[in-house]
């Protein structure tokens, strides 16, 4: 090894260990090299938002080492930019080279580059309401708010290009064949999708009648949509939406859910309220044929994940495998890994309190 390559590495790691923080890479050529970071960071490396607590303003922003299970930094927001999250993480979303990050109470959107540095920033007005979820489409990304708006972003440096009006309480969106679909629940009294024209930035005329209670939703790359939606004792079910015939099909109950080459995979996690005792099931459902595995397809689940509520469900688009979340909305919340196969691999902190999305890079 070159010796100013060992003296640059030396004094990074001098920096890192006297913060309070390490690297979890074991070889030189693992790292990946931002200008002007304050922390090492393996090329494998994957990020978790933590909601934190309502009104706690301690959300926070952990990476970690995918293939070794590691954290490499609990507070990598914090770390990088000098300053905490607020309150509360919402959304957290990649493009595969930069970090966008939506902030609910401090309403605010956030651009990072590959290591969490601050890169642009949008704050939203109270006129356009709290920030819930977004989407990047082409060079552009689509954000929902609670002022009952699409609002439209340049993607490179987050500059408000326009706003379009859908119902009340929009939650999630997804871009699919030139068309953005969005879920409103007008907190929980609404069961309504709108689509947005992508090319003229306008609703369609007529909303669409889904589950009630929508929440979550997510599409594949064929543009399948699947939705999650609660009634009024909150138990959560998965539905998949027909586009040709504007329905809801219910597919079974979910309270997580992700896919991967044409199977959705699905999380039920149910609580006594009065006991407070969880538990939680996985079963999949095959976008292809229609048809449902209720089997697990994760392997040797560890009983504490059993009795543990599903907080997030994502899946490493490089290399298959399976991150399961899950929180107490007290504690730090725990990382469950599976490999592609299901294969259980290996459990360890999210870093902070409710982890509720988790992303790759590399």
């Amino acid at each position: 090894m070159k010796l100013r390559k060992s003296l640059y590495l030396s004094v990074l790691f001098g920096l890192i260990l006297t913060a309070g923080f390490s690297s979890c890479s074991s070889d030189d050529s693992d790292y990946v090299d931002y200008s002007g970071s304050k922390v090492v960071l393996p090329k494998t490396r994957g990020f978790i938002l933590n909601e934190g607590s309502y009104n706690g303003n301690n959300s926070t922003l952990a990476a970690f080492n995918y293939v070794q299970d590691t954290i490499c930094n609990k507070s990598l927001y914090l770390s990088q930019n000098g300053e905490n999250i607020g309150d509360t993480g919402e959304d957290l979303i990649t493009d595969g080279d930069n970090l966008y990050m939506l902030v609910y109470g401090s309403s605010y959107m956030v651009k990072m580059n590959g290591a969490g540095m601050k890169e642009a920033s949008y704050k939203f007005t109270s006129d356009q309401g709290q920030p819930r979820k977004a989407v990047i489409s082409g060079d552009y990304i689509y954000v929902t708010t609670y002022g009952g708006l699409v609002l439209k972003f340049t993607k490179d440096d987050l500059k408000y290009v326009a706003s379009c009006k859908v119902a009340n309480n929009p939650e999630n969106i997804v871009s699919s064949a030139g068309k953005l679909y969005v879920i409103c629940n007008g907190y929980g009294k609404l069961n309504l999708m709108c689509v947005i024209d992508e090319a003229t930035f306008t609703k369609a005329t007529d909303d669409i009648t889904v589950c009630n209670n929508p929440q979550k939703m997510i599409s594949d790359a064929n543009g399948n949509i699947f939705i999650e939606g609660y009634d009024a004792n909150y138990a959560g079910a998965i539905y998949s939406y027909d586009k040709a015939n504007k329905t809801v099909t219910e597919i079974g109950a979910g309270t997580s859910m992700a896919i991967k080459d044409n199977v959705l995979y699905i999380a039920n996690s149910v609580t006594n309220w009065k006991t407070y005792v969880t538990a939680t099931s996985f079963y999949s459902y095959n976008i292809l044929t229609g048809k449902t595995d209720t089997s697990s397809f994760l392997k040797a689940i560890p009983s504490a994940l059993s009795k543990s509520s599903v907080y997030c469900m994502d899946v490493n688009p490089y290399d298959g495998s399976f991150y399961v979340g899950t929180s107490d909305y007290v504690t730090n919340g725990v990382i469950y890994h599976f490999g592609a196969d299901g294969t259980y691999k290996a459990t360890f902190t999210s870093g902070g309190i409710s982890p509720s999305h988790i992303v790759f890079m590399r």
